[in-house]
């Protein structure tokens, strides 16, 4: 027979399996909204934390598939173990070195610069819920905007070993990538 191809849950992506579910629970939240009872309002708060865990997991694959796709993402391990041992000179360590991370670092402003604040989620236009397509997008540029401030912390720090503390490397300061990312600094 012909019909649909059953969909194997396993092969869809983390970010697309959680598009795909945000949509599902936008829509049931959708028909909910019709309804003035108990029942409903308490299935209408059981469907809100599903869509905000669902955001938070779509937030974590975007946020990691742009530093994967600038260069950063595999840099952020070792930049996350320096901070956390400060007595380590993050300059001096393997794939942290100043060339290194400047490369690094033109990849992520490249790229940030090239999308701006709106193209930061790629899946974005998959999401159906306008609400929630703006709020993905908005954590997303948070998340990007937080992790370029630690880098850039720990970059800056006299006791990292980079050059002129890492003026070379950091081109751009937090408060301009969270204006470009229009993110508020909270």
């Amino acid at each position: 027979g012909g019909g649909a191809a059953p969909c194997d849950d396993a092969s869809l992506r983390p970010s697309d399996r959680a598009v795909f579910l945000l949509n599902c629970t936008a829509a049931l939240r959708a028909v909910m909204a019709g309804h003035k009872t108990r029942a409903a309002a308490d299935a209408a708060a059981t469907l809100d934390a599903h869509a905000d865990a669902l955001l938070g997991t779509l937030v974590e694959a975007a946020a990691a598939a742009f530093f994967d796709e600038c260069g950063l993402g595999r840099k952020l391990d070792a930049l996350r173990t320096a901070a956390a041992q400060p007595q380590l000179i993050p300059a001096g360590m393997v794939g942290l070195e100043p060339l290194a991370m400047g490369s690094a670092m033109r990849g992520f402003y490249s790229l940030l610069f090239q999308r701006g604040s709106g193209d930061v989620l790629t899946a974005a236009h998959q999401i159906s819920s306008p609400p929630l397509r703006r709020l993905a997008t908005m954590r997303t540029a948070r998340a990007i905007a937080e992790t370029h401030r630690r880098v850039h912390t720990l970059i800056s720090r006299p006791e990292s070993g980079y050059p002129d503390r890492g003026r070379g490397i950091l081109r751009h300061s937090p408060d301009e990538i969270n204006t470009l990312l229009d993110v508020s600094d909270e």
